[in-house]
Formats: structure tokens, sequence, C-alpha cells
């Protein structure tokens, strides 16, 4: 059984009324004479006067006598799969409000004691008639391969149809940093490390590569990540969407972790100089930590375009340098910070037909459209180096 969590106070521009819900866990014994208990949540809903900030509770109206009424509607908040609603934790509720058909929702996520068996989706429909809440519908949505070997993790490639997990580009269309007078001396790696699911936290890692404890055995069936030096990942919004308007507050919320152990051990790229073109992937002893993260906002780019970090280390993907290491001892590479692609699908990584003539990629590259409008990005360092950059083009800052 989980511990209650409550939401944030929704305020209804419509009504001018504010709602506050909390998540509690209920049981029930089961109905077809078995003793087994079948597991849900049940969503208090309150509303709160303004004059004098006291609530009331909206629903459920019968919590006290509802034992009395075969028709409550409490009843159908306790699932008939006990197996699939059994949360160890839920995350903290969310109201909205659909003024289209004048309905509330509450929704949130629950998360089972076992990480493999992912997480469940849980949705509240209600109708407010009379300043009282009605249930219209309840709905949880579980993994369908729960009770299969298949487990819910994130190895589409997106985290829902709003979100893309990618890994940074580094070369942008662009020749090696080494590379005078159109001689090939090195060639600049672009590696893309796109986050990766960790069933320990039940979170997206980000820069691992998977790797096996036995050397002799092949990656590809890898059983341990290690980070991969000199890369970068990001998550961001599907640009088909409609973006965030710049007149309302925008809110993020988020939460990152870092670690660090003694002598860690890492992943590098490294390469042969010279006429040698062998390059290869290796284990390192990292000097240091990792560089950090950084939340950037960037206007909407064109269709069938998306916006990507360009560069990694120190740039955070974001700022603009003319050196950014991107190898053990080896290459570097001018990175440009936001740019958008315009011949790359997110999903696959691949090159797909470009739109604008002009533009279109060489071999092993990604086709470009020059840099995104971007407004601000802030960068959490773990390196502790105070960086600050402004492009004139749009006033584009990365401070920390």
């Amino acid at each position: 059984m989980f511990s209650p969590k409550q939401s944030d106070i929704f305020y209804n521009d419509e009504t001018k009324e504010m709602f506050v819900c909390k998540v509690s866990a209920i049981s029930a014994d089961r109905c077809d004479g078995t003793s087994e208990l079948v597991y849900g949540a049940v969503p208090l809903v309150y509303k709160i006067d303004k004059n004098t900030n006291y609530k009331s509770r909206v629903y459920p109206r019968d919590i006290d006598s509802f034992s009395l009424s075969a028709n409550s509607d409490l009843f159908s908040l306790t699932p008939n799969c006990p197996e699939g609603t059994n949360f160890n934790s839920i995350t903290k509720p969310l109201i909205n409000y659909n003024k289209d058909t004048s309905r509330y929702s509450v929704t949130f996520l629950g998360r089972y004691s076992n990480d493999t068996d992912g997480l469940g989706l849980n949705n509240y429909i209600f109708q407010d008639i009379n300043s009282y809440f009605y249930l219209l519908d309840a709905n949880i949505y579980i993994p369908k391969a729960k009770f299969t070997d298949d487990q819910f993790t994130f190895e589409s490639g997106h985290l829902n149809s709003d979100l893309y997990v990618v890994g940074n580009t580094v070369r942008n269309d662009k020749p090696s940093w080494f590379n005078p007078a159109n001689v090939e001396v090195e060639r600049s790696t672009d590696y893309k490390i796109a986050p990766m699911h960790v069933q320990a936290t039940s979170s997206l890692g980000f820069n691992l590569a998977l790797g096996n404890t036995n050397v002799e055995i092949d990656s590809v069936s890898g059983n341990v990540a290690f980070p991969f030096m000199y890369s970068g990942g990001f998550i961001t919004y599907n640009p088909k969407y409609v973006a965030y308007d710049p007149e309302y507050t925008i809110r993020v919320d988020f939460r990152a972790r870092s670690f660090t152990v003694p002598a860690p051990t890492a992943y590098g790229s490294s390469q042969s100089v010279g006429a040698s073109a062998t390059r290869w992937i290796q284990q390192w002893a990292t000097p240091s930590p990792g560089e950090g993260f950084c939340v950037s906002f960037f206007k909407n780019p064109p269709k069938n375009s998306y916006v990507i970090p360009n560069g990694v280390g120190s740039t955070l993907g974001y700022a603009k340098a003319s050196f950014s290491p991107n190898e053990v001892a080896g290459t570097a590479q001018a990175t440009d910070g936001l740019y958008i692609h315009n011949n790359w699908s997110p999903n696959t990584g691949t090159t797909i037909k470009p739109m604008y003539t002009g533009n279109v990629g060489n071999v092993g590259n990604i086709g470009s459209f020059g840099l995104a409008e971007s407004f601000l990005g802030i960068g959490f360092d773990i390196g502790g180096k105070l960086r600050h950059h402004i492009r004139r083009k749009d006033w584009s800052i990365c401070r920390q």
C-alpha cells in the first residue's frame, strides 16, 4: 500500500474556483467468494474557499456511509485485477479542467515494488454538478507486458508521443577539426548516445553505454552500463505539437542525480593518427566527474525539422565553442550550441529526405538548417566552471 500524496492547488480560470486533491490507497475483498484482496486508489477532492481559506470535500460525498449503498461509485475504484494495482508508491496527482466539456480530471502514476513491473497510469473524470463532483469514468492502465518477460522500458526511443530522448550531435555537416585543405588526417567522432532506461532507479541515465563484465564477450550482450566520455544526450519536446506560450508563466520541474565513486571507470573513444583510420572504444580511468547538464528554451523549429544540442563536455550541449574535445587524447570540434536539423529522424537516427535545397548532408553526417532561435539556457555544472554565453543573433544566454 502506498502513502497518500496531495496535488498542487488548481485554480480554474473559467470558474474562478480553487481545488486540491489527495489520493489515498484503498483495499477490498473480492466479490467472487475468495479471500483475495483487491487494491485501488481513491481521489479525495476538496474545494477551497478563497475568502476563508477553508476547504470542503466535493468528492466523495458518501465516504462515511458508502457501505450502506450498493450504488456508491466508490466500489468502482477497486479494479478486478489485484496484481495490476497494488502500487508501492504514487506520483503527485495532477488536476486538469477541460473547458469544452466542463469536466475535471485527476491523473497520477503508480509504481510497483518490483521495478521490472513498470508503471500504472490512473485517470478519473469528474463532472461538477451543484458544487459537488460526480465520478463519470475511472480507468487504470497497466503495461500490457506486465506479466510476461517483456519489461516496460523506454527502448522505443521516446518517452511518449510528446517527448524525444536522443543523443547529442557534434559535427553538424562540418569537416573534422583536424582536416586541413580537405586532406583527411583525423576524423572527428559523432557518437549519438541516447539516454538509457535504468531499472535500478526507474529513471533515465545519460551518457551510458552497455558493456560486459567479461571482456572476452562482445558488448552486444552487455550486462553492465558504464559512462561514455565526451558524449551527451537530451530530452526534448516533439516539435509537431504546440509550443509553450511565452505570454504565460512556464514552470519546469525535474529531478536529477549525479553519481561519482573513487577511481571511476568509463568508456572512451580513441583512434590511430596519421594514415590509419582505426578507431576503437576502451575503458578509461576518468580524472574527474562529468560536466553537468543544461535546461534550454528555444523557438519551435520549422516543420519537419528538429532542434538538437550540438557539442558535448564543457559546452553542456548549448554554448558555442571553437574547441570542444570529443575523444580521449584525440579529435576536437567547434560547436554551435542548439542547432536545427532537417533530414534526420529522432526515432531511428537515420537520414531522411531533406526539405530544404542546398543543405543535403554528406555521407555519415546529418543535414542542418542553422542555429536555433534559443532564448535561455540554465547550466548545472558539476565541474564547477562558470559559463556565460550570449549570441547577438537571438540573445541566447547560457549561464550558471
